[in-house]
């Protein structure tokens, strides 16, 4: 039996802070991925019983750019059954447990109703999209954010506070059977965010794009088209004021505040991360 923890996507803008959060509290992981010496890729099902190989606790974080992570998510927690894995700690997204029916819903359902310890983590918008993300591709060649999200707030979370709650659910008691809606400690527009980079000394200028400018830059970029009118959707969503609500998730599960706006920039810009 290894006491290693079993990070899925460990190069991820999450993943790789989880990463860091565990090896803070001097604890063994196993990063995995597409890549690299522990190979996980969601597409290559022969690949995952050897990076659980011994494992209890694993962070996993569902198969990107698909509208049905289900069929994947279902297949695994199938094939990790009479395993040694136990505790699970899945990364899904905000507000996902009201989207009855939908891809992401069956596979958090799928991991619900497994036998494993089971968190849930639905975070809000990441303010990392501004600096290693959705966003930077327009920030560096435009100085400009693009979205279609008018002038609505939106509680964006510092991802280094989705790996320091994740990392308390993996190692510590009390979360199984839990999902974690998890923000920053307040809500700001996107235009605001603009102006708080602009003020730092990095020109942004916020872009209210069309829903279908939004689709056709998505699809430019490779992104499958049902893929992109999920993500239109997210941004429907969030233009409508439904990311707006603040929870105190960070706080309660680590016992300090989650990071703001100003502290990510800081820190952003003091690590040379902003476009």
């Amino acid at each position: 039996m290894s006491d290693e923890y079993l990070v899925v996507g460990a190069s991820g803008m999450v993943g790789r802070r989880v990463v860091a959060e565990l090896r803070r509290r001097d604890l063994p992981v196993r990063p995995a991925g597409r890549s690299g010496p522990t190979v996980f890729d969601w597409e290559r099902p022969e690949t995952w019983a050897p990076a659980l190989a011994g494992v209890e606790r694993a962070y996993l974080l569902w198969p990107q750019g698909t509208t049905q992570p289900q069929h994947r998510v279902a297949e695994f927690v199938s094939a990790v059954a009479g395993t040694s894995l136990r505790r699970l700690v899945l990364l899904s997204a905000y507000g996902v447990e009201y989207a009855d029916g939908s891809g992401p819903r069956k596979a958090e359902q799928a991991v619900q109703d497994s036998d494993l310890d089971w968190t849930i983590l639905r975070p809000n918008f990441f303010l990392q999209n501004f600096s290693e993300g959705f966003y930077t591709h327009t920030i560096r060649t435009r100085r400009t954010v693009e979205v279609p999200a008018g002038d609505a707030a939106v509680s964006f979370v510092d991802t280094r506070d989705i790996a320091a709650v994740a990392a308390v659910a993996l190692t510590t008691e009390g979360h199984a059977g839990r999902g974690y809606t998890i923000t920053g400690p307040a809500a700001v527009t996107f235009a605001e965010v603009a102006a708080a980079l602009t003020a730092a000394g990095h020109p942004v200028t916020y872009r209210d794009v069309t829903p279908a400018q939004t689709r056709e830059a998505l699809v430019a970029a490779g992104i499958a088209p049902d893929y992109a009118d999920l993500l239109l959707g997210i941004y429907a969503r969030a233009a409508a004021g439904g990311n707006a609500a603040v929870t105190d998730a960070v706080q309660r599960v680590t016992g300090r505040p989650a990071r703001d706006l100003a502290t990510y920039l800081r820190d952003t810009i003091a690590e040379g991360l902003i476009p």
